[in-house]
């Protein structure tokens, strides 16, 4: 990747903060591959826009409007040729001919600091993607991969499906209840909107949130115990719906060294062994329904070192 960039920031109408940008990338990927040889990937450049207009009020508030413009890149995972056959029904492979995905992002944001700690943020955000990379299932009677013949047989790989249209709103909280206990909290909700162009009239839509809470509990000086919970909606994708997911962590951390290092005690999931996941996909000629059983529940040490002037 060969990049330059251009920014500037300066006052408008002695009003407002102004920060604006421009970069431009070019992107040449190589790929050789043991069963397919040297694969031809196209290179690209692009701009890359990005500005923030922000005005901060009196007694902590701050306003801002922001516009940027990402790339992702498909990793090498994304464009690996190779056919993953360890579920013969259920093979995954990656296609080179992915092209990278280009995000417009706009968010309206408003901040404010409290006194004795207390902090809120409220964002309004437009995300969308076109060359959307998602995952994409196509159902064969018969396949051919080498000399071995796969008989109903679902082929999952990488494709830019069309766009995606993200509507909502994120909304972050920190509260100190006293001078021990700590909480955090981030909630997000949003409308997505997808548009398949590999696939025409199977457009789908729906509501996603998620949210996450997370406490601290200054026991003394040097002993701290943390809670942290997570739990995501189930979401649509361009086949189906992803199902739900949630998470929950516990650790007890015990802090020396004048604070600069600590010790702790982790545990994930502990009361669930596994974490069960249902998906349902469709097709033009298929509806193809998977459970997984990921065995989340871990337990584990976490040593942390700070040094420098790190805050």
């Amino acid at each position: 990747i060969y990049a330059g960039y251009l920014s500037a920031s300066y006052k408008l109408f002695n009003f407002l903060d102004v920060k604006t940008g421009c970069r431009y990338e070019y992107t040449e990927t190589k790929a050789n591959f043991s069963n397919v040889g040297k694969v031809n990937i196209n290179p690209y450049g692009m701009f890359v826009p990005s500005g923030v207009i922000s005005h901060k009020f009196k007694n902590n508030h701050t306003l801002k409007l922001s516009y940027s413009y990402r790339i992702q890149r498909p990793d090498y995972r994304d464009i690996n040729p190779f056919f993953n056959l360890s579920d013969p029904k259920n093979i995954t492979t990656g296609n080179p001919n992915l092209r990278p995905e280009l995000t417009h992002n706009i968010e309206l944001g408003y901040n404010k600091y409290f006194e004795k700690g207390a902090n809120i943020n409220v964002a309004l955000f437009y995300r969308g993607n076109r060359d959307d990379i998602q995952s994409y299932s196509r159902f064969y009677p018969t396949y051919v991969i080498g000399d071995s013949t796969y008989s109903n047989v679902t082929i999952a790989t990488r494709e830019n499906i069309g766009k995606e249209d993200n509507f909502g709103m994120n909304l972050f909280v920190s509260y100190p209840i006293t001078k021990k206990i700590n909480l955090r909290s981030n909630i997000s909700a949003f409308q997505r909107y997808i548009v398949n162009y590999l696939a025409p009239n199977s457009n789908i839509s729906g509501f996603n949130y998620r949210a996450n809470l997370n406490a601290s509990y200054q026991v003394s000086n040097t002993l701290v115990i943390e809670m942290f919970g997570n739990f995501n909606s189930p979401r649509i994708n361009v086949q189906g719906k992803m199902p739900s997911f949630t998470t929950y962590n516990f650790a007890f951390r015990k802090q020396f060294w004048n604070k600069k290092a600590s010790l702790a005690l982790m545990a994930t999931n502990p009361f669930n062994k596994y974490v069960n996941q249902k998906t349902e996909l469709t097709g033009p000629d298929f509806t193809l329904y998977n459970v997984r059983q990921l065995p989340y529940r871990s337990f584990g040490i976490n040593f942390t070192y700070k040094f420098g002037k790190m805050e």
